[in-house]
């Protein structure tokens, strides 16, 4: 029984070792690297959660389109929890226009999309391949005839939403 305890104290050990090498943390406990710079380093989007926080309106609204993730988000994000928001909002809304109305009535103002959680989500969550389809809707489409990209990183893009108040898209 002690061999067992004293592997698994072994074993956490390790383990922590490993983090503390690959992460790097010391730098921001000891006040040498700011929480922001570790931040940038190891969370992919929390460059653009930054500049929605430094760059956004107060009244303005953020979909995370496939992204549940907004803990870094201060007010403006509205996490789609069940990576479904999207799909839905167009499956209810068969135009442009109506689309646009239905988020204009959330008081969404921006799109926030990042390339890794839809692609995780497609390939793993989507076999039927309905996801993949609602996001050529958005790219073919509605991001042509609405949307304007205001920040665009590696992993992310933000886009306002430029025909909110555009009754008819021609």
């Amino acid at each position: 029984m002690l061999g067992l305890i004293g592997g698994m104290v072994a074993t956490t050990l390790v383990y922590q070792g490993l983090y503390f090498v690959q992460k790097q943390p010391l730098g921001v406990v000891l006040g040498i690297e700011s929480k922001a710079e570790y931040l940038r380093r190891f969370v992919y989007d929390y460059q653009a959660m930054e500049y929605l926080n430094n760059n956004l309106r107060p009244g303005d609204r953020v979909l995370m389109m496939w992204d549940g993730n907004s803990y870094y988000c201060k007010t403006h994000c509205l996490p789609d929890t069940d990576q479904t928001r999207w799909l839905r909002l167009i499956g209810q809304n068969p135009t442009v226009e109506s689309v646009s109305k239905t988020l204009s009535e959330m008081n969404v103002t921006h799109l926030f999309f990042s390339q890794g959680d839809f692609a995780w989500f497609s390939k793993y969550h989507d076999p039927s391949g309905i996801h993949r389809q609602a996001m050529q809707y958005f790219l073919e489409v509605f991001q042509e005839a609405c949307t304007r990209d205001i920040y665009h990183d590696k992993y992310v893009t933000i886009y306002k939403i430029t025909c909110l108040d555009i009754v008819e898209i021609k």
